[in-house]
């Protein structure tokens, strides 16, 4: 849409808009309108006057407002909401299945994640300190003054060297979930 159709498109609705109102105005002049006073208003309180003169043995405006007590009664509410939400109801464990945790090795290295892509796949561990140490395949990163080096990485298992000793390390599939042929979730 060009400028040209867009100025022309906004007129032509400023003139539907205009032909609108003058439709409504004239009929609302032209049509006559009945108004009923037999029938009751809403929001009106039967048996109450017009503003202008109070109603007979009725009083005035001012007995028509609320009363102090009701008033104190409106303000004792308490509408304001909880500042946290309720914790979630606890999931009841299945029978005979305990959830797993994850598994840390004698050298309290653990494999949190795996980026497995051909050409530049990644490692993520979590250190005994519990800092996080992201390695590529053939790097290396420092832990304990020791270094470990990432040998491969294939089908959620991670092949290391640390300490002078060749270690594997998996990512278990969560309790109860396997995961698909390929690794991909869907």
């Amino acid at each position: 849409m060009n400028v040209r159709q867009r100025k022309r498109s906004i007129q032509f609705a400023g003139v539907f808009v205009a032909v609108c109102t003058a439709a409504v105005l004239t009929a609302g002049l032209v049509l006559p309108v009945e108004v009923d006073s037999s029938r009751p208003v809403p929001g009106k309180r039967a048996g109450s006057a017009p503003a202008s003169r109070p109603a007979e043995g009725k009083g005035t405006e001012d007995s028509l407002r609320p009363t102090l007590a009701d008033l104190r009664k409106t303000c004792a509410l308490n509408l304001r909401r909880p500042l946290f939400d309720k914790p979630p109801p606890k999931k009841k464990p299945i029978a005979g299945k305990t959830p797993r945790k994850p598994v840390a090795s004698a050298t309290g290295i653990r494999l949190v994640g795996i980026a497995d892509e051909p050409g530049h796949s990644m490692a993520m561990f979590q250190k005994p300190d519990g800092s996080i140490g992201v390695c590529a395949e053939g790097g290396s990163i420092d832990i304990k003054g020791s270094r470990l080096s990432v040998i491969s990485i294939k089908d959620r298992k991670v092949t290391v060297t640390y300490g002078g000793s060749t270690r594997q390390f998996a990512i278990l599939p969560p309790p109860g979930a396997a995961f698909p042929p390929g690794g991909v979730r869907r």
